[in-house]
C-alpha cells in the first residue's frame, strides 16, 4: 500500500514543489513559508530549524 503523496502545505496551503536536499534526497518543499515534508517527519517550518 502506498502514502498518499501531498500536494499543499500543511501550514499555509501552498502547492508544494519537489526540491532536493543533499541528506534526505528529494522532498516536498513549499516556496511561500520554507516548510519541508520528507517521507520521515511532518511538515517544519524553516524558522523551526536550528
Amino acid at each position: 500500500m502506498s502514502v498518499p503523496k501531498m500536494n499543499y502545505c500543511m501550514q499555509c496551503g501552498t502547492k508544494l514543489v519537489t526540491r532536493h536536499l543533499d541528506l534526505e534526497g528529494d522532498v516536498l518543499y513549499c516556496e511561500k513559508c520554507g516548510a519541508v515534508n520528507s517521507g520521515f517527519r511532518s511538515s517544519i517550518p524553516r524558522s523551526a530549524w536550528s
